[in-house]
């Protein structure tokens, strides 16, 4: 150990890089841990599906990275296009949404954009109503 902090003391700026890589590492590391944690929380959150739904858009690359998100943490959720699909336009329109993506609660609240911690806060608030 006393070699290599000798090498280290003479060698300052390998030993800069070195903390500063090691310090990112454990940011990446816990940036990991915390998106598991979240997932985790808002698939038990999340009961079914129709619990989550996403009113998208084809040019939408914030829809594609919510989907990609959900899809990856296996959170259930349902999707619809509103360009393809016109039930899914007459709800967009409905719920004056102005923009996409636009998640439908199944606790009746609406939320635009994609904010995990933002979903969770809400389905936390108010529980998904069950019919």
């Amino acid at each position: 150990m006393g070699r290599l902090t000798g090498w280290l003391r003479r060698h300052p700026l390998i030993a800069v890089a070195l903390v500063a890589g090691l310090s990112w590492g454990a940011a990446q590391a816990a940036r990991q841990v915390m998106e598991v944690q979240r997932a985790d929380t808002l698939r038990a959150l999340v009961a079914t599906p129709a619990s989550l739904r996403m009113l998208s858009s084809n040019t939408c690359t914030n829809c594609e990275f919510a989907h990609a998100w959900l899809t990856e943490h296996r959170i259930p959720f349902e999707m619809c296009t509103i360009e393809t699909d016109a039930a899914c336009r007459a709800e967009f329109e409905h719920r004056r949404a102005i923009g996409t993506p636009t998640f439908v609660l199944g606790n009746g609240q609406v939320q635009l954009g994609f904010q995990v911690k933002n979903l969770i806060a809400s389905l936390q608030a108010e529980p998904v109503r069950t019919p």
